[in-house]
Parts: C-alpha cells; structure tokens; sequence
C-alpha cells in the first residue's frame, strides 16, 4: 500500500482542480492500511508508518511492517508476498464502489 501511496502521491502535482484533491485523498487512505495494521497490533504505529515512508522513499521498495517484532522488515526475506490480481481487484472493487 505504500508503494501504491507514492505512486499515487506523484500524481497531485501534475493534477490541476479537484482532483488533486481526490488524489491525496486516495494516496492517504492507502497510508491508513499500514497504520491501522500497526495499532491492531499493539505498536506505535506513527512511528512505523513514518519508518516505512522513509524506507520507501529512499529506494527500498519491499520494506513493510514486521508484525512479529514490531519493526520493518524486508517483506522478500518474510516470505510476505501479495498477488498483483488480487490488489487489481481490490481497487477496481472500490472505485467501482465509490461511483
């Protein structure tokens, strides 16, 4: 989801109007997942999240949140793998939704 989020957050300066803001907004509650991963799990989530951006945005692409530890991990050395169909589902499912 963060990855998604910086992809999407690369958009709002090329977008004029109101769907800049459509934008943001989308980017930021695929910021939420994570976060809310994180306080369901008992950790301090700000904190996580924050880590997971920086991680993020310097490069490291398969960084996510080590539920176990309570710390980022490399998703790749978890074994944590998602199906690109399954996420292409899940966002077509919720844009459909929202019309």
């Amino acid at each position: 989801e963060m990855l998604m989020a910086n992809a999407v957050d690369k958009l709002v300066p090329q977008t004029e109007g109101k769907k800049a803001l459509a934008i943001e907004a989308f980017a930021k509650a695929l910021r939420a997942l994570p976060t809310t991963l994180a306080d369901n799990g008992g950790y301090d989530s700000a904190e996580l999240v924050q880590q997971l951006r920086v991680a993020h945005h310097g490069g490291n692409s398969t960084a996510g949140l080590d539920m176990y530890n309570g710390t980022l991990g490399d998703m790749d050395e978890l074994g944590i793998f998602e199906s690109f169909k399954l996420k292409e589902h899940v966002l077509l499912a919720a844009a459909e939704a929202s019309e």
